[in-house]
């Protein structure tokens, strides 16, 4: 199958994809009060099975084509996955949606510093410059979430960033 280039539709598809995440988060959120958070998994599951089909229909494949020749490969990156997912879910339970956003952000992050001693990846300077840039955006996030906000063991200790107060411009 030839390689494609499109860049419009492939963005169209990202954003289809943030909505959709988006989407199943404020799910989670909501049902987890309700339904325990396996329960949920496994509904997630079983919807994502028939888009699963279509696309192998529409493209063509059968069902055959997820036949492996390396079955604890798949094993390990079922176990991941599924370790990843109920991590996720779980995170959607004890924190606010917008934090479990926010740190999720941070996933291109681990990416990258895996990749070097995992796949063996040269990581030059402008991927590098990505990651600090990608951390610092995190850290803004975290700010605007009040995450720096001085306690009263900061403000004690004189670690706490210096008050606002007469600051304001009015």
């Amino acid at each position: 199958m030839a390689l494609r280039h499109n860049v419009r539709r492939g963005a169209l598809c990202m954003l289809a994809a943030h909505a959709l995440f988006t989407a199943m988060g404020v799910l989670v959120k909501d049902l987890s009060a309700t339904i325990p958070v396996i329960e949920l998994m496994v509904f997630r599951s079983v919807f994502a099975l028939p888009v699963l089909l279509a696309i192998l229909w529409r493209s063509g494949l059968g069902v055959g084509t997820l036949k492996t020749k390396r079955i604890g490969g798949h094993v390990l990156r079922a176990g991941t996955g599924i370790a990843a997912q109920s991590c996720g879910f779980f995170a959607l339970t004890l924190l606010p949606l917008a934090e479990q956003t926010a740190l999720g952000f941070t996933q291109p992050l681990f990416v990258t510093m895996l990749a070097i001693p995992l796949l063996g990846e040269k990581v030059g300077l402008h991927r590098w410059s990505a990651v600090v840039a990608g951390f610092c955006g995190v850290l803004i996030i975290a700010a605007g979430q009040g995450r720096w906000a001085a306690s009263p063991g900061r403000r004690a200790s004189g670690s706490a960033p210096p008050s606002r107060r007469g600051c304001s411009r009015r």
